[in-house]
C-alpha cells in the first residue's frame, strides 16, 4: 500500500486541478473536490440536528422552497446561506440586517412567492431509515 500512495497523491492533485479549471469556466466537477461537504462542512452530530428551511407562501398553501442547483447558487451554497441567516436571526444577531439578505436572497432565488416563512428544522439523523421519523418543526419567522 505505501507504494501507491504517491501515485494517489499525484493523481488526487492532478485530478483537483482540472476540477478547478472545469469549475472556473462553468462546467461539472470530475472529482468532488469543491461540493464534498465530508470535511468542509460537516453536519453530523450525536443527537439532533437543526437546518433551517424557507417555505413560500403560494394561494395560502405553504410550498417548501427546494435548495436544487440554479444559475446564481448551487444547492450547498443555498443550503449554507439559508442555514447562516436562519442561525443569526433566531439568535438575534443583527436581525433586522440577517432578514433584510434572507429576504433578498429567497426573492432572487423563489420570486414567485408573494411571503416567506423561516423554519427551523430538528431531527435526530440516527432515525432516518425508520418508517416514521419525527421531525419538530418551529417557525422563526415570516417575511
Amino acid at each position: 500500500m505505501k507504494k501507491f500512495t504517491p501515485l494517489l497523491f499525484y493523481l488526487s492533485v492532478f485530478f483537483m486541478a482540472v476540477t478547478y479549471y472545469l469549475t472556473s469556466i462553468g462546467k461539472a466537477e470530475v472529482y468532488p473536490f469543491y461540493s464534498w461537504k465530508l470535511f468542509s462542512k460537516p453536519f453530523g452530530s450525536t443527537t439532533e440536528d437543526k437546518i433551517f428551511r424557507i417555505y413560500g407562501l403560494e394561494n395560502k398553501r405553504l410550498v417548501l422552497i427546494m435548495n436544487f442547483d440554479q444559475d446564481a447558487y448551487d444547492g450547498n451554497t443555498k443550503f449554507s446561506i439559508i442555514n447562516l441567516y436562519g442561525k443569526n436571526i433566531k439568535m438575534n444577531i443583527d436581525k433586522e440586517q440577517n432578514l433584510k439578505k434572507l429576504r433578498n436572497f429567497a426573492k432572487i432565488t423563489a420570486p414567485q412567492f408573494s411571503k416567506y416563512i423561516l423554519v427551523e428544522e430538528s431531527f435526530n439523523f440516527q432515525k432516518i431509515n425508520e418508517e416514521k421519523i419525527k421531525i419538530n418543526q418551529e417557525i422563526i419567522t415570516e417575511f
